[in-house]
């Protein structure tokens, strides 16, 4: 080859440029340089992609070592000519990319089946296992991302079937509470009408039939609200802050329903360290409070609004319901679940007695005690006068008062003292008696011959 390029160069290359090409590629300050900038330089120097060639293949055979060493580094595989076989495969790489597209000149073509003779480098067996360990990782990555996504996908898609699970089951009891309510609230189909000659109903009983179902259905509404805000609470808030809210809850109600004339358990101080830290983390807890009956009273205070009495006796059901609920929260499978059975096991028990028959009872008690007061009032038939024996003979009154307050002290009875009952009913005796012995006195009609002649 060296013979061809010699032929070849006086008639179509200049051997002063190719000469200091092969100079400027073999100086050692270049060595560190990159091939491609060198061969960039050696083109804007005016060297011709051919006489590139030429320098380049000079060079080459100025140097056999260099390109012996690859040879010997494969087969060898020894640390200490590692570099010098990088060094050569890298240069041979470079110069393949520029000797690929030159087929025109001999001096390219030559070197390129060279460069294809030579081939590039095979693998070792150790890179060869890395390159398939690291395809095996990128697979296994890849199939844990996926299942990652289809398990989040997954995880959504139940959640929201619960939700309308838990929406469905709300609207059910509703419903449910409706029919059951309905049959013994409605007015009767078969009420007499004025076209068969029976006379209709007072205007009094329609106005009072009218707000009966006012009233159920209003209590019906509220039912629905209630039902809803415990779905939204149980949604979207965790079994542990339901838990520690549900204790303060309880006390609430407890207290609304044992205690609801006592004004101070019908406010909840927004600002207070109980509120702050169980009640404000739960999800929707200003929806669940208005439920059962509370209400903004300016910025600092919620105000519960069920204490009149009729809206007390119609939605005390709800918040028993509700502390029948938060009681069970830590044990129940659903907090909706739970208040719906206690409403529904509420609107079916016997209804109590009234407060009118209450009442009623109280009065003749009342009555009883005003009458055995007057009873002691009266003269008493076993009192008997005493006698100057007795007189005699009865325990003198203790000398000083502080002999009576330690009597007193240790429960003794005192002599000489009298019970209140007592005194009236002998001192009421004498007046009476007095007053009538002389009114008879009085009434005694003078006779003619017992007066004075």
């Amino acid at each position: 080859m060296a013979e061809e390029t010699e032929g070849t160069t006086p008639s179509s290359l200049d051997v002063e440029k190719i000469n200091s090409g092969v100079r400027f590629l073999g100086h050692p300050d270049v060595q560190a340089t990159p091939l491609s900038e060198r061969l960039a330089f050696l083109e804007k120097k005016g060297l011709s992609r051919a006489e590139i060639n030429a320098a380049i293949e000079k060079h080459q055979q100025a140097m056999p070592l260099a390109v012996a060493e690859p040879a010997q580094s494969l087969t060898s595989l020894a640390w200490s000519i590692l570099f010098p076989a990088i060094s050569a495969a890298t240069l041979m790489g470079v110069l393949w990319r520029f000797l690929r597209n030159d087929d025109d000149t001999a001096t390219g073509s030559g070197s390129s089946r060279d460069l294809d003779h030579q081939g590039v480098p095979a693998k070792s067996p150790l890179q060869v296992a890395l390159d398939t360990q690291t395809e095996e990782l990128r697979k296994v990555v890849h199939l844990l991302q996926e299942e990652t996504k289809s398990r989040r996908m997954q995880s959504v898609e139940q959640l929201e079937h619960a939700r309308e699970i838990a929406r469905l089951h709300a609207e059910i009891a509703a419903l449910k509470l409706k029919l059951a309510t309905g049959d013994d609230d409605s007015i009767n189909p078969k009420a007499p009408e004025t076209s068969t000659g029976h006379p209709a109903p007072p205007d009094g009983k329609l106005a009072e039939v009218a707000h009966g179902k006012s009233t159920e259905e209003a209590f019906q509404a509220q039912v629905h609200t209630f039902l809803e805000a415990l779905r939204l609470v149980e949604a979207d808030n965790s079994t542990e802050v339901i838990q520690h809210a549900a204790a303060v809850l309880v006390m609430y109600t407890k207290n609304l329903v044992e205690h609801p004339g006592v004004p101070r358990y019908r406010r909840i101080a927004i600002g207070n360290a109980n509120f702050k830290l169980k009640i404000e983390p739960l999800v929707h807890y200003d929806a669940l409070l208005s439920s059962i009956g509370f209400d903004k009273a300016g910025t600092n205070y919620l105000e519960w609004k069920w204490h009149a009495a009729p809206v007390y006796n119609t939605h005390v059901a709800i918040l028993k319901a509700a502390i029948h609920a938060f009681e069970h929260a830590a044990t129940s499978c659903s907090l909706v679940d739970s208040a719906r059975r206690h409403l529904q096991s509420s609107r079916e028990a016997p209804p109590t007695a009234s407060s009118d028959q209450e009442v009623q009872t109280v009065v003749p008690a009342e009555h009883n005690n005003l009458a055995s007061f007057l009873d002691k009032l009266k003269p008493k038939v076993d009192v008997e006068p005493t006698t100057e024996g007795e007189a005699t003979t009865a325990p003198t009154f203790p000398p000083t008062f502080s002999e009576v307050a330690k009597m007193v002290q240790n429960g003794d009875t005192v002599p000489g003292i009298r019970e209140i009952e007592d005194k009236l009913s002998s001192d009421t005796d004498k007046i009476l008696s007095a007053a009538t012995a002389a009114a008879s006195q009085q009434a005694v009609v003078a006779k003619p011959w017992n007066s004075p002649s």
